[in-house]
C-alpha cells in the first residue's frame, strides 16, 4: 500500500469507494467537493480524523481516504460504497 502523505501514518484505516456521479457526468471537483464537505461533517477535520490516500491498486473512478479510526471508514463505506 502507498500513502499520498506518509508522514500522517496515524490514519491506518483506508477505504477504496466510486466517486460520487452527478447526472452521470464525473467531475473531480465537484465529487471531491461533495465528499470533503460529507467527512467534515459527519467525521471530522481534514488532517485531524481523516486524509486523502492512495494505494496501488486504486481505480481512477475511485476514491480513497484513510481514517484515524475504523469507526470512521465503516461509517464512510456505509454511506458511499
Amino acid at each position: 500500500m502507498q500513502r499520498m502523505f506518509p508522514e500522517y501514518s496515524v490514519f491506518e484505516h483506508v477505504a477504496v469507494v466510486p466517486w460520487p456521479n452527478y447526472d452521470n457526468q464525473v467531475d473531480w471537483i465537484n465529487n471531491s467537493q461533495t465528499l470533503e464537505h460529507w467527512l467534515n461533517q459527519y467525521v471530522g477535520a481534514h488532517w485531524a480524523r481523516w486524509c486523502w490516500a492512495q494505494v496501488d491498486e486504486q481505480k481512477a473512478s475511485e476514491a480513497c481516504v484513510a481514517f484515524r479510526w475504523d469507526k470512521h471508514r465503516t461509517l464512510f463505506l456505509l454511506q458511499w460504497a
